[in-house]
Parts: C-alpha cells; sequence; structure tokens
C-alpha cells in the first residue's frame, strides 16, 4: 500500500506544482496524512496541465538502475 500511497501523493505534487499560483495546499504529515487543497481563483478558471516533475530520492535500486543505464 505504501507504493500507491505514495504514486497517489506524487501526482497530488504534480498538479500542485503546476498550478502553484492558483492553490493552496495543506498536508497534515501525521498518522492520517490528511492533504487539503483549496482553489484560490474562480472556479470558472481551468487549471494549467499536469507536468511530471523530477523525483529526487535515491536507493540502491535507483543508483544500480541508473549506473547500468549510463544515466
Amino acid at each position: 500500500m505504501e507504493i500507491v500511497w505514495r504514486r497517489i501523493g506524487n501526482v497530488v505534487l504534480d498538479f500542485f506544482y503546476a498550478n502553484e499560483d492558483d492553490l493552496l495546499l495543506d498536508v497534515q504529515f501525521g498518522s492520517t496524512g490528511l492533504a487539503i487543497m483549496k482553489k484560490l481563483v474562480p472556479p470558472e478558471r481551468s487549471s494549467a496541465p499536469v507536468i511530471r516533475r523530477q523525483r529526487r530520492f535515491f536507493t540502491l535500486r535507483s543508483l544500480a538502475r541508473a549506473i547500468l543505464k549510463g544515466d
């Protein structure tokens, strides 16, 4: 389940950073992980398309993959 929740969190963050001037995001990193996103502009204004961000975490697996791919 952790992998699924991490992927959902990444999608939420990608959407937020694509529209960060129009949104307010409050994440409670406690036991629930509750996130509240509020739109700060009129509802008629459409959102920007989501752009996938570069992830900044390293594991032994990702390091080995990068070395084997030659990145």
